[in-house]
C-alpha cells in the first residue's frame, strides 16, 4: 500500500497573530497520520518514525521538542502524547459555556452552515 510520492505535510506554523494554535496542531495531525497512513510509517523503526516527524513539523514546533524530557523524544506515541499536553489549552467550562450559548443562526445563513458552527464548539463538560 506504501505510495511511493507520498508527501509530508507542510510545516506546523506557530505563534502568528490571532491563530488558534490548539487547532492548529489537531489539523496538522490529523493530515501527518494519513501520511503516515499512506507510507506505512508504522512499520519503520522507531527513531525513524520520530525523526520523520520531526522534519515534517516545522522549526516552531523543534523549539518546543527541544524542551520535552529526553525518554519522550524516542517513541512517536510518546512524542504525540508530549505535543498534545503542549497544545491543548486548560478549558474554563464556564466560558466555554458561554460562548457557546452566544451562536446564534444570523438571517440569511443555511442551517447545514449553522450546524456545522454548533458542532464545531468544544463540546460541555
Amino acid at each position: 500500500m506504501a505510495v511511493a510520492n507520498a508527501r509530508l505535510p507542510p510545516p506546523l506554523l506557530l505563534g502568528a497573530a490571532g491563530t488558534n494554535c490548539s487547532k492548529q496542531w489537531k489539523d496538522w495531525l490529523q493530515q501527518f497520520e494519513w501520511y503516515a497512513l499512506v507510507a506505512e510509517l508504522d512499520k519503520k523503526a522507531a527513531n525513524v518514525q520520530v525523526v520523520i516527524f520531526m522534519s515534517a513539523i516545522g522549526q516552531d514546533a523543534i523549539n518546543v521538542f527541544n524542551t520535552f524530557p529526553e525518554d519522550k523524544r524516542v517513541d512517536l506515541k510518546l512524542l504525540i502524547t508530549e505535543f498534545n499536553n503542549y497544545f491543548t489549552p486548560k478549558v474554563n467550562i464556564t466560558y466555554e459555556r458561554f460562548v457557546f450559548n452566544q451562536v446564534i443562526q444570523v438571517a440569511g445563513q443555511k442551517f447545514d452552515d449553522f450546524y456545522t458552527e454548533v458542532a464545531e464548539q468544544k463540546p460541555i463538560l
